[in-house]
């Protein structure tokens, strides 16, 4: 399993990576430019680079020789494939547009992509609250629903025991509120001391002073209850999942829903982290739009 998704989370970085590259939006502004709309860092961008390139491409006091003169490197990012390492760098200059860093990296032959530092926002959902109203896990033709259209939570429910080996979802979203009754239970805990920050998860948006994943804004909070939202407890609603799941909350989006993909790709480092110090992650949730 972890060999499984450490791959699969790979696999789906590099793809990941690969639509970013494409898609160019119609209108872009950029951080700090006076314009409301923030769609990219300006004097950033991130880069993909290939296989074949040295281990320069990762190293601070090289940045200036191997992406150009006026370029730092902000931070890297590396994440085991079968085939070595999927290996990213974010770029950052003080003296160049982001337009003018990735126009100077179109002749390096040793970068697979280039694009700005995207801005994304989670996607939106509703806010039910109560069980009574959750129609996805048993539909009785409430609010003029048609009966039996749902995910036969119960029959899911029959075949989940709490004594089954515990499995951890990674939420990459706004955080979670710990201090609700729903989460006393479910949040995983962070058995590795020092060697991994945080006690349920991390916080990556760079919002919060103490890097806890708290949720300000609900989202996440939202997300890691319809997942495994304690059951039979008299509060609140009830998860989709009544085994033995516990939700690690890697958070990435600041109050307003807003995220960069350097926060999004630092969050994927902290789970492989996880991964690799024997946590057996069983999904990874991540919703957003461009």
């Amino acid at each position: 399993m972890k060999k499984y998704l450490k791959k699969s989370a790979a696999i789906f970085l590099s793809g990941l990576m690969a639509v970013l590259a494409t898609a160019v939006p119609t209108s872009v502004s950029a951080k700090g430019s006076g314009t409301p709309k923030v769609d990219y860092a300006e004097g950033e961008a991130i880069v993909v680079l290939k296989d074949s390139a040295s281990s320069e491409f990762t190293k601070q006091k090289k940045a200036p020789a191997v992406y150009g003169s006026g370029v730092k490197l902000k931070n890297t990012y590396s994440f085991s494939k079968k085939s070595g390492d999927f290996r990213v760098a974010v770029l950052k200059s003080t003296t160049l547009t982001t337009k003018q860093i990735l126009s100077n990296l179109k002749k390096n032959t040793e970068i697979k992509y280039a694009f700005p530092n995207y801005k994304s926002k989670i996607t939106s959902i509703t806010d039910d609250a109560y069980s009574d109203f959750q129609w996805a896990l048993e539909n009785k033709g409430q609010n003029n629903g048609t009966k039996g259209i749902d995910v036969k939570a119960d029959a899911l429910w029959d075949k989940a025991s709490e004594a089954e080996e515990e499995k951890v979802v990674a939420v990459i979203d706004t955080g979670i509120d710990y201090t609700n009754e729903e989460f006393k239970d479910i949040l995983w805990k962070n058995p590795y001391g020092s060697k991994l920050v945080g006690t349920c998860g991390a916080d990556f948006s760079g919002t919060i002073a103490d890097r806890k994943p708290y949720d300000d804004n609900g989202h996440g909070t939202h997300v890691a209850g319809i997942i495994a939202g304690k059951s039979d407890n008299g509060v609140g609603i009830s998860g989709i999942n009544k085994s033995n799941v516990k939700i690690m909350a890697v958070k990435a989006f600041d109050n307003e829903g807003y995220g960069y993909d350097d926060s999004i790709l630092a969050c994927f480092e902290y789970i492989e982290r996880a991964i690799k110090l024997g946590t057996k992650i069983s999904a990874i949730f991540l919703s957003l739009s461009l």
